[in-house]
């Protein structure tokens, strides 16, 4: 308690602490919980969690956005995916040694695998790995084709073998990838920068290559946006003060891993 109210006192911030999953209920229970218990003109977030719902992300950033002069995120631990969306709504971003964002990628269900989650990324990655290594082998074929025919065989002869083969080897991997979750993946990053869009307006925190490269640009769910590059992203990235590091100590080790049993806590005022 004394720790979080030192941390109020010093930026005049409501503090939050989110730590877990970004999931339906959050959402309403934090505009609720705002409504009823804001006291101060900023808030300070604390939010730990592997991702989730793009929407329910988005619901909580806007509320803050609306209900406070000054919307700061303080990332203390791991933040990924849902959670980084939800860092697009903050005016300011602090991060401690221990604190990490990713990429605003999406998760899909797991074919007959119950409750598990694969990255949106790991697909797309694995198209790109296929059509270049596709060209690679049709490039290949054409040209030694070419060569050990002595150019007896025509550039259409060869070209049309080339792409035979190459189709013989790869279509049946292509054949192992669900139309419809690409179609699934698409859209979601879609709406993850859509979403992003529009917290920008009231941030005004990171440019709209910030948000491409957020996007589109990382080569997996899981991959680690230090402070360091944080500070390339966006403008407003700080290290915590000596208040607040004590204070993501103290909260430790709710405030580094995301907790199982998901914890929404009001520490100033309680």
């Amino acid at each position: 308690f004394d720790a979080a109210k030192a941390v109020s006192d010093e930026g005049d911030f409501d503090v939050v602490l989110i730590s877990g999953d970004i999931e339906r209920s959050l959402d309403n229970n934090f505009i609720v919980q705002i409504a009823k218990n804001k006291t101060k003109d900023n808030l300070l977030l604390i939010i730990v969690t592997p991702g989730g719902s793009a929407d329910v992300a988005y619901r909580i950033a806007r509320c803050a956005q609306d209900m406070y002069e000054k919307f700061v995120v303080f990332v203390s631990g791991y933040c990924k995916s849902a959670g980084t969306l939800c860092v697009l709504g903050a005016n300011e971003i602090v991060m401690s040694d221990q604190g990490e964002l990713g990429p605003l990628d999406v998760q899909l269900y797991k074919r007959d695998e119950l409750g598990e989650y694969n990255s949106g990324l790991v697909l797309m990655e694995a198209l790109d790995r296929l059509q270049e290594r596709a060209f690679s082998m049709f490039e290949e074929y054409l040209l030694s084709i070419k060569m050990k025919s002595g150019g007896q065989i025509t550039l259409r002869t060869a070209t049309d073998t080339a792409a035979k083969l190459v189709t013989g080897l790869f279509e049946p991997m292509y054949c192992q990838i669900d139309p419809s979750a690409l179609g699934d993946v698409s859209r979601s990053m879609t709406i993850a920068k859509d979403y992003g869009k529009r917290l920008q307006i009231l941030s005004k925190n990171f440019s709209d290559e910030t948000l491409e490269k957020l996007v589109g640009s990382y080569s997996s769910h899981g991959f680690v946006i230090d402070r360091r590059e944080a500070q390339q992203l966006f403008q407003k990235v700080m290290q915590p003060t000596q208040h607040q590091d004590l204070l993501a100590r103290r909260l430790s080790p709710a405030s580094r891993i995301p907790e199982n049993e998901r914890i929404f806590e009001f520490l100033y005022p309680n």
